[in-house]
């Protein structure tokens, strides 16, 4: 089975033409400040209008206010919420309840007591862990959702992941390469993905 990827990170047009072009199955455009390649709700609209309807637009932010999420979305709409912060089990539900839309909760996972409060989690959708986090944990771990697993964007760890039984990666761009850098990138982490 080939495995799960989604490209973040994404923000520019070139960027995500490539995801979508070698098939992504998810794509991730940031809307935190601190995270790598952040857009502002403006810039959001000719991005999010690019993605054809079956791949799935996910916005990632962290601590936002619902009046950042939703003047996102008024800019051309999401599919996924992704909650990079320090968002508590009762805000994944709030955001699920006013949004409409499924969440991506992302967390660390470095020892059995973190995958005991990523169960707390019940509102979420998906879970997304850093990289960080103990790959055999997790692949030993019993998920009562879906999951995926920040990597580098390199070909060898994709693969290294898809043999450790990882069933979906996050993957994001070097933000310093230009655009067929960027390009290069996407491919050979896509290709290297569907082989797995």
């Amino acid at each position: 089975m080939a495995l799960f990827v989604k490209i973040c990170g994404l923000a520019s047009p070139g960027a995500v033409s490539a995801a979508i072009g070698f098939e992504a199955d998810m794509l991730g455009f940031t809307f935190d400040p601190a995270g790598p390649n952040p857009l502002t709700a403006s810039q959001a609209g000719s991005l999010l209008a690019l993605v054809p309807s079956g791949s799935d637009r996910v916005g990632v932010f962290a601590d936002a206010e619902d009046t950042l999420i939703g003047a996102v979305l008024k800019q051309g709409g999401l599919d996924l919420i992704q909650c990079n912060g320090d968002e508590e089990p009762g805000r994944v539900r709030a955001l699920r309840t006013t949004f409409k839309l499924p969440v991506i909760k992302s967390l660390a996972a470095r020892s059995a007591a973190d995958l005991e409060a990523a169960n707390a989690y019940k509102d979420a959708d998906w879970l997304r862990f850093s990289a960080d986090s103990d790959v055999a944990l997790l692949t030993a771990w019993r998920a009562r959702r879906p999951w995926l697993i920040d990597c580098r964007p390199e070909a060898a760890e994709i693969r290294r992941l898809a043999a450790a039984g990882v069933p979906a990666v996050n993957v994001i761009p070097a933000p310093s390469l230009d655009l067929a850098g960027t390009v290069a990138q996407i491919r050979a982490v896509l290709e290297a993905a569907r082989a797995a």
